[in-house]
């Protein structure tokens, strides 16, 4: 009595939450025990064809069993979902689907990065239901690309860092393609123009960032990096470098040492076998006039270098 008790509890939880346990004939408690524990299994996966089969049947005898003591119409229902054709659509036919769903730009313009949206892909997708949620989660690239762009003052950035480290982990192992830029800011405090030709930093949180995108340099593909970015620090970089790197862009806003970019720069380099395309900008008052950044790699294929005269 006690089991049957625990089964009723059980299956009536997972069928009808919301409902008062109602006194249920003990003939049924079988057939719930089984809706429950397939209802279950298929939050997350497909049923399989001997799931689907026994559901069939329970359908079947539900619908023939007049002598139930509430209406078995919310519980038919559940289990008619479960055998419903959507659910025999393949995960890797889904996971195609929601590939589809990203921006189109990204294919033809290999500066578009994915911006962290609530309402647009993959974001909203993880955010339909459980089972759409555990697709996208499981497909990686579909979090291949991201834009992450700091505030002026280098004090936080956009996706929040906890979500652009989950990003960065949900895209394992896949290659990654990323920006990590900084607003523009044309509204200088006095303090800020005093300090203008000062070298600015990135706050600790950020920093956490930026160690994250290191780690993951044996996956980047396409890279666009607004300076400050090192601070001037030495991070440890992986040894196996950025086999994978394609496309490296760098743009200089703030005051840094160049001496420190180029020995990032050719840091990267040494160990970027893949590397076809190089971008340098200079966007500050008092751009460079020597020639630091040579040897260039000679597999390079598109070099462009911007400076201010």
């Amino acid at each position: 009595t006690m089991s049957n008790d625990s089964h009723t509890q059980s299956a009536n939880a997972t069928c009808a939450p919301n409902e008062v346990e109602p006194n249920i004939n003990p003939d049924l408690l079988p057939i719930l025990k089984y809706v429950a524990e397939i209802i279950n299994a298929g939050n997350d996966m497909d049923p399989s064809p001997d799931q689907a089969a026994l559901m069939q049947k329970i359908v079947g005898l539900l619908e023939g069993k007049k002598n139930l003591s509430h209406a078995p119409g919310s519980l038919i229902m559940r289990c008619k979902a479960v055998l419903s054709p959507i659910r025999r659509v393949p995960t890797e036919i889904w996971s195609m689907i929601f590939l589809m769903s990203l921006n189109a730009d990204e294919d033809y313009n290999e500066d578009y990065f994915v911006e962290a949206r609530e309402d647009e892909a993959p974001l909203n997708i993880a955010g339909v239901c459980q089972r759409w949620r555990a697709i996208a989660l499981s497909t990686p690239s579909l979090w291949r690309s991201l834009e992450i762009t700091r505030t002026a003052d280098l004090h936080s950035s956009h996706p929040h860092p906890e979500l652009t480290f989950l990003w960065l982990a949900r895209s394992a192992p896949h290659p990654i393609s990323f920006s990590f830029g900084t607003e523009e800011d044309n509204f200088y405090t006095m303090r800020e123009l005093e300090d203008f030709h000062e070298p600015k930093r990135n706050f600790p949180l950020l920093q956490i960032v930026i160690v994250e995108l290191l780690v993951c340099m044996p996956r980047w593909r396409t890279v666009h990096l607004d300076l400050p970015f090192l601070d001037g620090y030495d991070f440890p970089m992986p040894e196996t470098g950025a086999p994978l790197l394609d496309s490296l862009k760098v743009t200089r806003r703030t005051s840094q040492s160049w001496t420190r970019i180029d020995q990032f720069i050719h840091r990267i380099w040494v160990n970027a076998p893949r590397l076809r395309r190089f971008d340098m900008k200079d966007e500050t008052e008092c751009s460079r006039g020597d020639k630091t950044l040579l040897p260039l790699p000679s597999r390079l294929t598109e070099l462009r270098l911007e400076y201010d005269l």
